[in-house]
């Protein structure tokens, strides 16, 4: 695995320290969940941001995804706030299994998600986070690494204690 760098709240990554593209997945992410919840024009800004970053397609892929895993998660999804400036266990989660199927690494994205959706979920997230990791692609947003050679997802959600750090929302 790549160096860590650019921790925040003792070690927890900073948005800031991911790539473009891993910062667009978590900036997509909270915002979906923000207008989830009910918040005045989070929708109107997803809707144009993907818009400028030429994904405006894939909004149904992103909304198919992310529903997905908050109706079949077998355990409670934590995302943080618009704008904390770390991530989550869960949202490097993410990064991490759509980095894995950026680069044709299925198995692993499945091996990932294993613990938090049961079989007949994770069949169903995996086809709708590849054809997302996919438009991530195309649009030259990348997650597997960064310039430094940070991996984009920088810490092995898999080592993760359940209660550990916990975020401040919740998807599922």
């Amino acid at each position: 695995m790549g160096r860590v760098c650019g921790m925040v709240r003792g070690d927890r990554p900073a948005v800031a320290s991911l790539r473009f593209g891993g910062q667009f997945v978590v900036w997509a992410i909270r915002l979906w969940l923000a207008e989830r919840a009910g918040r005045p024009g989070a929708g109107q800004l997803l809707d144009e941001g993907l818009a400028l970053a030429d994904l405006a397609a894939a909004r149904p892929r992103l909304d198919a995804t992310l529903a997905c895993l908050a109706v079949t998660a077998a355990r409670p999804v934590q995302l943080n706030p618009l704008c904390d400036p770390s991530v989550s266990d869960d949202e490097i989660l993410l990064l991490r299994v759509l980095a894995a199927l950026q680069i044709g690494a299925g198995d692993t994205a499945h091996h990932l998600l294993e613990g938090v959706l049961p079989a007949a979920g994770l069949r169903t997230l995996l086809g709708t986070a590849k054809a997302l990791a996919d438009a991530l692609s195309l649009a030259g947003l990348h997650l597997w690494s960064d310039p430094s050679g940070c991996i984009a997802a920088l810490r092995d959600p898999i080592a993760l204690r359940p209660g550990q750090a916990p975020g401040r929302a919740r998807l599922h």
